[in-house]
């Protein structure tokens, strides 16, 4: 079986092949072009879609807690808590439309964005076949216009390690894909499991708060499961996502490692050229459908995800060398 025919059993791609026409061959490559005006206007654009979506998700973490809090103060209560019950279906509608219908519009232009930052740095013609609608350059241009302040440009330049330059282009970018992959994948599993934790806690407490004062259907409903929806049909659509895109991120390493061992044992032909096209059409579906995650994350992680990740970068290129 070729490379490549592994590569898409590993992953599993559910969508066509249609935005996979354009296989990507050898060029000369420079890794400076991510630090050109363009580029940076992509990256900025993308930027400005996570912002509104980590401002939706600041929106949707407030109803969650107060969900948690309205849950808790009615399930030590007593007596039927209807007027909150009420309060507590509200917040759910509000957070499983309007609130996350943001989030999902915002997030699939940002991918459209990232996935154009991505093909403008790799890709053998940077303005041909660029795989996002007309209708975000008006986002890009407003973004340009934002240039001009240094600390964005310094923010935004030199996204991907340097030392990817001393790579082939198709080396390079498969080098960037894995280093997506492997940041993606390790943020996720970090926070599957604090939330798992937090939510068990905060059950355990709920459930000894609510025994206290008798148990019967008319309260287990109004009381306890009514003031929670908002936070369990997040928990649940959240846990869901995560560990959906945490999987597939995990099959995707896979599979950059399969064509990561070919091109360096056998040289980059047209097949593994095409398939590493193929997998940045992958990396831009997963980014358009895969749950995001919280920023403050990013932030808590940077200094162990950059060390990680400065680990990852040092064992590829000594990898490179020695097929060199």
């Amino acid at each position: 079986m070729q490379p490549g025919s592994a590569c898409r059993a590993v992953v599993g791609f559910r969508g066509s092949d249609e935005e996979f026409v354009f296989p990507m061959a050898s060029t000369d490559f420079s890794i400076n072009r991510q630090n050109d005006a363009e580029a940076l206007r992509y990256r900025a654009a993308a930027d400005r879609h996570y912002a509104k979506v980590a401002i939706a998700r600041r929106l949707e973490g407030l109803i969650v807690v107060g969900s948690i809090a309205l849950g808790l103060y009615c399930a030590n209560s007593p007596a039927l808590q209807t007027g909150a019950a009420l309060w507590a279906l509200a917040f759910a509608v509000i957070e499983s439309s309007l609130v996350y219908h943001v989030m999902l519009t915002n997030r699939h232009a940002a991918a459209q964005l990232a996935d154009c930052f991505d093909r403008y740095l790799f890709s053998e013609s940077p303005h041909v076949h660029l795989p996002f609608p007309a209708s975000i350059d008006s986002v890009t241009a407003d973004s340009g216009r934002q240039m001009g302040l240094g600390d964005l440009v310094d923010r935004l330049s030199n996204w991907y390690d340097r030392r990817l330059g001393a790579f082939p282009r198709e080396i390079a970018h498969l080098a960037a894909l894995r280093i997506n992959a492997f940041w993606d994948a390790s943020l996720r599993g970090s926070y599957i499991t604090g939330m798992c934790a937090l939510a068990g806690v905060i059950a355990i407490g709920a459930l000894v708060l609510f025994s206290r004062n008798g148990i019967t259907t008319e309260r287990l409903i109004i009381n306890l499961l009514i003031p929670f929806s908002p936070a369990i049909l997040w928990f649940v659509r959240e846990l869901v996502e995560q560990v959906d895109a945490r999987g597939r991120k995990r099959d995707l390493e896979q599979c950059i490692d399969v064509l990561w061992d070919a091109a360096n044992g056998i040289g980059v032909n047209r097949s593994i050229a095409a398939e590493v096209d193929y997998l940045q059409a992958l990396l831009f579906a997963y980014r358009r459908t895969d749950g995001s995650l919280p920023s403050w994350l990013y932030r808590a992680a940077r200094t162990r995800l950059h060390r990680d990740i400065t680990l990852l970068m040092a064992r590829l290129v000594q990898q490179r060398r020695l097929h060199s």
